[in-house]
């Protein structure tokens, strides 16, 4: 059993007809019908029964159909999750401190970063924090894909850093 049978399998029972379904996931009827068949095998079970032209679904398919929505739902959590990796992103990210916490305590935790994210473009504005904030962002909160403390790099003798739009 794999992703693309069980995706395949709600298609036809959307549709109910191997034609329909075939058509809208781009594929022929007989190929949706093998992988119909192998799904049908793999749970041990009939799913659907033709009524005319139309495949009705089996008590089997409707629970089939349940794991399989639970199935699929949760692979698209890991996708997107996987999809909004900070490794992946490519957005500068915007440091405001002042002189001292740089010098005394972003030193090491701003190696790591760039060596734990390559890739990112890292901005140091310094100068009185609150100010330094303001101008590095425009005093807006423009986050999406996270704030990093620096707290959590540090003893938190530097406010916050954003990661910008």
């Amino acid at each position: 059993m794999d992703l693309h049978q069980l995706e395949i399998f709600l298609t036809v029972l959307e549709l109910k007809g191997v034609t329909r379904a075939g058509e809208k996931i781009g594929l022929t009827p007989g190929a949706v019908s093998i992988q119909i068949q192998k799904l049908s095998s793999e749970v041990h079970a009939q799913l659907f029964i033709r009524d005319g032209r139309q495949l009705m679904p089996t008590p089997a398919a409707l629970r089939l159909a349940e794991h399989a929505r639970l199935v699929l739902k949760q692979v698209r959590h890991i996708q997107q999750d996987f999809e909004d990796d900070p490794r992946a992103d490519q957005r500068p990210f915007h440091f405001a401190t002042g002189v001292t916490a740089l010098v005394y305590r972003l030193g090491r935790p701003l190696r790591r970063l760039r060596l734990q994210f390559p890739h990112c473009d890292f901005h140091v504005s310094v100068g009185p924090t609150e100010d330094g904030f303001g101008r590095s962002t425009g005093n807006r909160a423009a986050v999406r894909r996270g704030t990093i403390p620096v707290a959590s790099l540090t003893d938190g003798s530097a406010r916050r850093c954003d990661h910008l739009d």
